[in-house]
């Protein structure tokens, strides 16, 4: 099994852009300062020596299974986490949008988790929750951190084994979405031009991007 590594990822996009800018001034005789500095981020991933935040999240601990409590009460403080999860700030341009649709994935759980027939509704909302984040760029391991979070809250309000079953293979379905989504097929959005292309649909839906 391959390590995914720990990489640097680089604003391409703006890094083209400015160089192409820098030309043109030079071209028509304007100066340019020596050198350009543009964020970075890190891209933390197994290679570091660490587990990926996904998988310490997909720990429950028995006080949080002990915890009482209808899982209908949990809603707000669920949806607060999925925020922290996604890495979503309260002030986020786009926060009405997480909320909603974290919202609707929380409330359409709780319906598939008491329907006794196997119905697809959770995997639906799941697959709009994927589009949303990957919409604003978040990747695989960012709606890993998603699924567990929502299963503690889950697990921490359910005391029947039949239910905490069904949705253990709910959120199993839903991990597996990540790597089937049909929407990953030739999408491409404004937004991808900083990582050219299709390249963030397929870092999010197929694994990591070695982006450095």
């Amino acid at each position: 099994m391959g390590v995914p590594l720990t990489t640097v990822r680089q604003p391409f996009y703006e890094i083209g852009r400015q160089a192409l800018e820098s030309l043109l001034k030079r071209i028509n005789g304007e100066s340019i300062p020596p050198v350009t500095l543009l964020p970075v981020s890190l891209i933390v991933r197994w290679s570091c020596g660490c587990l990926p935040e996904s998988v310490q999240r997909a720990v429950v601990l028995p006080k949080e299974v002990a915890r009482t409590g209808r899982l209908e009460n949990k809603r707000d403080a669920a949806i607060s986490a999925l925020f922290a999860a996604a890495n979503v700030p309260d002030n986020d341009l786009h926060a009405a949008q997480f909320r909603d649709v974290f919202g609707r994935m929380w409330d359409v759980f709780l319906v598939s988790l008491r329907e006794s027939n196997t119905s697809d509704a959770f995997m639906k909302m799941a697959q709009s929750a994927i589009e949303v984040l990957q919409q604003h760029g978040r990747d695989v391991a960012i709606w890993h951190n998603v699924i567990s979070t929502l299963r503690k809250h889950v697990l921490g309000g359910t005391t029947s084994s039949t239910a905490a079953l069904k949705a253990e293979n709910l959120f199993q379905q839903a991990r597996m979405l990540a790597g089937n989504c049909p929407a990953c097929a030739g999408v491409s959005s404004p937004g991808d031009r900083e990582t050219g292309g299709n390249t963030r649909c397929v870092r999010f839906f197929h694994g990591p991007c070695h982006d450095a």
